[in-house]
């Protein structure tokens, strides 16, 4: 249970700049624990639910509005947060979005100004009505969104924003696109920071553009600075051979630092290596910009291996970017073993960290990187980064590190730990599951929950072929090991799936099967299992999906971070990582923040 460390208006005040700032799931955490100390406060309810809606959760936000009742709050506020949830539940459900479903979330809007008279929810009643087809009521409500927004007096630090961001989107729907740019670049004057106000502004507008076939440029305004990948190769001490040498430092530098400038950079994601990350870092950091640090294993040693061997200087220079670090993940925290894969699992998740940030702000994302051009060589790397990042067609700028130093050869950071084992570490997702009330079957219902549950799931896994690299069982348990993210997110939603749909008279089971279901992906090794004489896979990764399943709510499936992040890559919008919050694991394993995997509301509703 939280103490009140904090007055009630601090922890407004705490989430409502992580809101700001675009950081989603920090503001939700914060409500939460907010929650613990002030339950009542229906202020952090509202910044708890919000968060989640801004975050693109949007059955989670539903679910979470209902339970915290905040339509009976009564505000403004809080009635406009149902509407836009109706809202953003019609935007997502692209294969179903039709007059209806828009006409109901208009209605909600047009109910919240009957009560309050306000220009917010005049202006989204207005669009709604406008993707309804509803002509006449879209223009009476432009109309007066537009009149409201003019005459009502400044209630807050962001009210010049959104009276003239309401403006704009009246101005738009009513056709006087002059006025409209003035309104917008009023609006953009005010903006002061508050990032996610302006994302979810300019992704409305440009809703309303592509419906009018408007030119989308008179929105550039609005656009929330950049987001960048950062990587780099690692510089190279005096006297030691390298693909960055020493001398070519302030060259590297001054041109990092053009190109954050150039591109207007808003927030970097990366890791700490001596050379060309800690120089993006520092680079970062000077422009003002957020740092985001990935750590790819146990702090100490990644300094022996990759920063102290640049020479005199870089530590010091890694932990004061450490300090001024807006956030610092350890993909894991345990040992190197020799085990370069765990820098490419590391470089993935800070992919993903900015590709879901970039996602959340509606913001241009791009990889910079120091890069001598040359094709990757080994499993990990800046050549790998980049060839990992062009296979998804994304944006990318590079760096020249001039020509290699020439010296004495560094020695592998794998030859320096050495190894103590045969065995080999890969980057693969895992699963857990189990099926309620198994305990409880006589035998002659097992003989028939064995064949028409347990056949059933295996009969799914069976679709995805070579993906499913293992598979195990006892009793009602299941456990894979799936060769990306993709195939496993994909299996996961299809085995739930296929339990939902399966006829329970046919079963003739006394409960309906139900499971629950957890997904991790991280470090997991490969070895031979002297019991069953057979391959097998073990590591830290399965154990503490393991420790999630127990805690996942059945009919979901529960992901780590780290999950979460990986699927951002892997460029399919079949499916979306919901934030859940931290909660602790079964067994005292800690705590962990959770994600609930969710098919797309588009791809769920495609078929009808």
């Amino acid at each position: 249970m939280a103490t009140k460390e904090f007055g009630v208006d601090a922890w407004l005040a705490r989430t409502a700049a992580e809101i700001r700032s675009g950081e989603f799931l920090m503001a939700y955490d914060l409500a939460i624990r907010g929650l613990e100390a002030y339950p009542e406060s229906d202020l952090l309810k509202f910044h708890a639910v919000l968060a989640l809606a801004r975050s693109g959760a949007t059955e989670r936000a539903e679910e979470l509005y209902g339970a915290f009742e905040l339509h009976k709050a009564g505000t403004e506020d809080t009635s406009s947060l149902g509407a836009r949830i109706a809202k953003d539940k019609f935007f997502a459900g692209a294969g179903r979005a039709n007059q209806e479903d828009s006409s109901k979330a208009a209605q909600l809007y047009q109910e919240v100004f009957e009560n309050s008279g306000g220009y917010y929810p005049a202006i989204n009643a207005a669009t709604m009505w406008f993707f309804s087809g509803d002509t006449a009521n879209c223009t009476k409500m432009a109309a007066l969104a537009h009149e409201r927004s003019l005459t009502a007096e400044p209630d807050g630090p962001q009210a010049h924003y959104w009276q003239a961001a309401t403006r704009a989107e009246a101005l738009l729907l009513l056709e006087q696109l002059e006025d409209a740019q003035s309104a917008i670049n009023e609006a953009a004057i005010h903006i002061d920071g508050d990032y996610s106000a302006a994302a979810s502004t300019r992704s409305q507008l440009l809703r309303i553009c592509a419906a009018m076939d408007l030119d989308t440029g008179l929105l550039d305004p609005l656009k929330p600075p950049s987001i960048v990948y950062y990587s780099g190769h690692m510089i190279a001490r005096a006297g030691r051979s390298g693909q960055f040498g020493i001398e070519s430092e302030e060259l590297v530098q001054r041109e990092i630092g053009k190109l954050l400038k150039k591109d207007r950079v808003g927030f970097g994601f990366g890791s700490l290596a001596c050379g060309s990350d800690i120089l993006f870092a520092e680079a970062l950091l000077a422009h003002g910009a957020e740092l985001h640090v990935v750590i790819p294993f146990d702090l100490k040693e990644f300094t022996e291996i990759s920063v102290s061997c640049g020479g005199p200087g870089w530590k010091e220079r890694m932990d004061d970017c450490l300090a001024r670090a807006t956030s610092v993940t350890h993909a894991t925290t345990g040992a190197y073993l020799g085990d370069d894969s765990l820098f490419n699992y590391a470089a993935r998740m800070a992919m993903g960290f900015a590709r879901i940030k970039a996602q959340n702000l509606s913001a241009d994302l791009k990889m910079l990187a120091v890069w001598n051009g040359e094709k990757p060589k080994f499993q990990a790397g800046t050549a790998v980064d980049v060839a990992f990042w062009r296979e998804r067609n994304l944006d990318i700028e590079t760096i020249d590190c001039g020509p290699p130093a020439k010296g004495r050869r560094k020695v592998a950071a794998s030859a320096i730990q050495g190894k103590e084992h045969n065995l080999s570490r890969k980057i693969y997702p895992v699963a857990f599951a189990d099926i309620k009330g198994f305990s409880k079957l006589s035998d002659n219902e097992l003989a028939r929950f064995f064949e028409k549950v347990m056949g059933l799931l295996g009969s799914v896994m069976d679709k995805y072929g070579d993906h499913v690299l293992f598979r195990n069982t006892w009793g009602d348990a299941v456990h894979a090991v799936f060769d990306d993210v993709t195939a496993a997110a994909k299996c996961a939603l299809e085995m739930q799936g296929a339990l939902h749909d399966l006829d329970g008279d046919a079963v003739s089971l006394p409960v309906r099967p139900e499971m629950r279901m957890a997904l991790d992906v991280g470090p997991v090794f490969e070895g031979y299992d002297f019991i069953k004489k057979e391959a097998t896979y073990f590591g830290s990764t399965l154990t503490r999906a393991a420790r999630m399943e127990p805690v996942t709510p059945v009919r979901e499936v529960f992901v780590t971070e780290a999950f979460a992040a990986l699927s951002a890559m892997e460029c399919t919008d079949e499916f979306r990582c919901e934030y859940v919050g931290h909660l602790p694991l079964a067994q005292a394993y800690g705590d962990q923040r959770m994600y609930l995997l969710r098919q797309n509301l588009a791809s769920r509703f495609s078929d009808g």
